[in-house]
C-alpha cells in the first residue's frame, strides 16, 4: 500500500513538472515594418526590391531574414525576436548602392517597430561634394624624424543623388569615389574612425581613395600619416581636392608656423595625457576652393637625431661583426674543451 502511494506521488510530480515546462511562454516576437522611399524628387517609386533584416553584433551585421518590397515600397518582417537588447537594421540595394535604415530596437512593452529606408538615384557629377570641416593635428616625433599628422574630415554631399563618380588616380592605378591627397613624401597611412581598410584604395605617396558611394548627407573619416623632416623645420604642401568650408590646424612646436593661407596663429597651452603641458599653435581659415595649395612651414620643431654617415655605418658594422666573430670563436673553443673533458691547463697540472 505504502509502495503504491509512493509511485503515485512520483508520477504526479513528474506530470506536474512536465506540465509546468509545457506552460512556459515562448520567447516574445515582434514585427518590423516600413517603406522604401526615393529621396530623389524626380526618382521613380522603388518596387519589388529585396529587403534584408540584420542584427548588429558588435560592428558586424548578421543576416536575420529577407523580404520583398511591395508595389508601394512597403515591407514587413514578422516573428522577429523582440529582445529589447537586440539592435536591428533594415537594408535594401537600389541602383547598385546599398542603403540602410537607422538602428531599431523593441521597447519592453512594444511588439512593433517601424522604419524607413531612403534610396537615391545616382550621379557621376561631383558638383555637390565638399569638405564641411577639416581638422589637422601635427605632432613632431624627433625620435623617428617624422611629423605625425592626424586628420578628421567631414565629407558632405549637398545634392539629392548618390555620388558614384570615379576620381582619377595615377596611371595604371585603381580609383575611388572620394579622393584624399597627401603632401609629397607622406607615408604610413593609418585609418582611425569612420573608414576601414576594405573601404580604401591606398597609394604610399599619393594619398588614398574612399571607394564607398556618397549618398546625400555627410560622414566623418579620421586618418593619419607620417611626414619626414630634418632640422627644426618642415615644409608642408598639399592641394585641396574639394571646396572646404573650414580648415583648422593645431601644431605642437616652439614657434608659430608660417603660411600664406593661415593669417594668424594663436598659442595655446594644452594638457597632455601624461599630465604635462605643451605649447600648440592653432589657426583656421574658411572658404578654400579646390586646387588651393595648402602651404605651411613648421618651425621650432625638436630636431631629430643626426643621420649616421656611410663611413660611420660601415665602421659600426665592422665593429659589430668583429664582436660577433670573437663571440663565435669563444663558443667554438668552449665546445672543444668540453668535448675533450678537463681543460688543457688542468691536464698539464695532472701530468706534473
Amino acid at each position: 500500500m505504502r509502495k503504491a502511494l509512493l509511485v503515485a506521488l512520483i508520477t504526479a510530480l513528474a506530470w506536474g513538472g512536465a506540465a509546468a515546462l509545457a506552460q512556459e511562454p515562448p520567447p516574445p516576437t515582434g514585427t518590423i515594418s516600413g517603406r522604401i522611399v526615393n529621396g530623389t524628387p524626380d526618382g521613380p517609386l522603388p518596387t519589388g526590391l529585396s529587403v534584408q533584416l540584420g542584427e548588429m553584433v558588435g560592428t558586424i551585421l548578421r543576416p536575420v531574414a529577407t523580404a520583398s518590397g511591395a508595389d508601394d515600397g512597403g515591407f514587413t518582417f514578422q516573428d522577429v525576436p523582440a529582445d529589447p537588447t537586440k539592435i536591428y537594421v533594415v537594408a535594401a540595394e537600389y541602383a547598385g548602392v546599398t542603403y540602410e535604415s537607422g538602428p531599431l530596437q523593441f521597447a519592453d512593452a512594444q511588439a512593433e517597430a517601424t522604419t524607413e529606408v531612403r534610396v537615391y538615384e545616382t550621379t557621376e557629377a561631383k558638383d555637390a561634394v565638399s569638405i564641411e570641416f577639416q581638422h589637422m593635428i601635427v605632432e613632431p616625433d624627433s625620435a623617428s624624424g617624422r611629423l605625425i599628422i592626424s586628420e578628421t574630415a567631414r565629407v558632405a554631399n549637398s545634392g539629392d543623388r548618390t555620388y558614384v563618380g570615379q576620381e582619377p588616380k595615377h596611371e595604371g592605378m585603381a580609383s575611388g569615389v572620394v579622393k584624399f591627397t597627401f603632401p609629397e613624401g607622406a607615408h604610413d597611412l593609418e585609418l582611425y574612425n569612420g573608414i576601414t581598410q576594405d573601404d580604401v584604395v591606398a597609394d604610399e605617396f599619393g594619398g588614398f581613395f574612399d571607394t564607398r558611394p556618397l549618398p546625400p548627407g555627410s560622414r566623418e573619416v579620421a586618418f593619419g600619416y607620417g611626414l619626414p623632416y630634418q632640422g627644426d623645420s618642415a615644409a608642408f604642401r598639399r592641394v585641396l581636392d574639394y571646396p572646404t568650408t573650414k580648415t583648422v590646424v593645431l601644431v605642437r612646436s616652439a614657434q608659430p608656423p608660417e603660411s600664406p593661407v593661415f593669417p594668424a596663429w594663436e598659442a595655446r597651452d594644452l594638457q597632455l595625457t601624461n599630465g604635462q603641458t605643451a605649447t600648440y599653435f592653432q589657426s583656421q581659415v574658411e572658404g578654400l576652393t579646390p586646387a588651393t595649395p595648402l602651404e605651411i612651414t613648421f618651425r621650432g620643431l625638436p630636431p631629430p637625431p643626426p643621420p649616421v654617415s656611410d663611413e660611420g655605418a660601415r665602421n659600426l658594422s665592422l665593429f659589430l661583426g668583429a664582436l660577433g666573430l670573437a663571440a663565435a670563436l669563444g663558443l667554438i673553443v668552449y665546445a672543444l674543451s668540453r668535448r675533450r673533458g678537463a681543460p688543457a691547463w688542468s691536464r698539464e697540472r695532472t701530468e706534473v
